[in-house]
C-alpha cells in the first residue's frame, strides 16, 4: 500500500528505512545530528545502513536513545550479486556471498531485505530473488535515491508477485534526503514486514541529483570517517 505524507496516521510508527552516516565512504551525515532531522520529519525511528559496517549504527543508537528515537542497528552489505539491507543485528555481517551473507544474518536473529533491485547503477538481484523468496523478508519497493520511477514501480509489482513483504527508505547520505522515503507499520517492524502489513510513504526526489553527485565527490576524495 502507497500513501503521501499527507495521510500520515499518528497511529502508526514511522521509519526511514535506509540511511547512511559518514561512516559510508560516500556520506556526510554524523550521528549526532540524525535524532534532531527525525523529529523535524516526525520520524519515531531510522534505521541507520552503512556500507558493510554498523558502527555508525551503534555510535547513532547511543546518541539517539535520551531523544526517544528508535534506532535500527542495521547495514547495507555488499554481497556478490548486489546490496542487500540487513535490520536488527549485532555484528557487522562478514561475508559476501548471498547465501552466506543470508544464512549470517538469519544467525543473528535480523531482519534481510532486497536493496533497489533494479536500479541501473548498481547490480541485480533480478535472476536471483525469486529463488530465494523464501530466505528474505523483503523487498525495498520505494527508494528515494532512485531517479527512475519505474525502478521502484518495478520493485513493489514484484514484491507483489512474491507475495514478500515491503519497505521503503530515503537512502539519504546528507541530512536533506532524510525522510523522503518512509515505512509505516503498526507494532514491530519484524512483524510488519513479514505479515505484509507495512504502508509505503514517498516523498520529494526533487534533491536526488544533487545528492549523487555529492556522494560521488565525497567517495572520489575521500571520507576520514569511512
Amino acid at each position: 500500500m502507497r500513501e503521501n505524507q499527507s495521510d500520515h496516521d499518528k497511529q502508526h510508527n514511522r521509519y526511514d528505512l535506509h540511511v547512511h552516516t559518514h561512516y559510508s565512504q560516500c556520506a556526510a551525515i554524523k550521528p549526532e545530528e540524525i535524532a534532531k532531522i527525525a523529529i523535524k520529519k516526525k520520524l519515531n525511528g531510522i534505521a541507520i545502513t552503512d556500507h558493510d559496517t554498523i558502527k555508525g549504527a551503534l555510535r547513532t543508537k547511543k546518541i539517539a536513545r535520551k531523544n526517544g528515537i528508535n534506532i535500527v542497528i542495521g547495514e547495507e552489505v555488499s554481497t556478490d550479486k548486489g546490496h542487500l539491507l540487513a535490520y536488527d543485528i549485532q555484528e557487522t555481517i562478514r561475508k559476501r556471498e548471498l547465501l552466506e551473507v543470508l544464512d549470517e544474518i538469519r544467525s543473528q536473529g535480523g531482519i534481510a531485505v532486497i536493496a533497489h533491485p533494479f536500479t541501473s547503477l548498481r547490480k541485480k538481484f533480478l535472476q536471483e530473488i525469486p529463488t530465494i523468496k523464501n530466505r528474505i523478508d523483503g523487498i525495498e519497493t520505494f527508494n528515494g535515491r532512485i531517479i527512475m520511477p519505474q525502478a521502484n514501480a518495478k520493485a513493489n509489482a514484484l514484491a507483489d508477485k512474491l507475495k514478500i513483504g515491503k519497505t521503503a527508505g530515503s537512502d539519504a547520505h546528507f541530512l536533506f534526503e532524510i525522510g523522503t522515503g518512509v515505512t509505516k507499520f503498526k507494532g514491530t517492524l519484524r512483524e510488519a514486514i513479514k505479515q505484509r502489513k507495512t504502508i509505503i510513504e514517498t516523498g520529494s526526489q526533487l534533491a536526488t541529483p544533487a545528492a549523487l553527485a555529492l556522494s560521488l565527490a565525497r567517495k572520489m576524495f575521500g571520507n576520514k570517517h569511512a
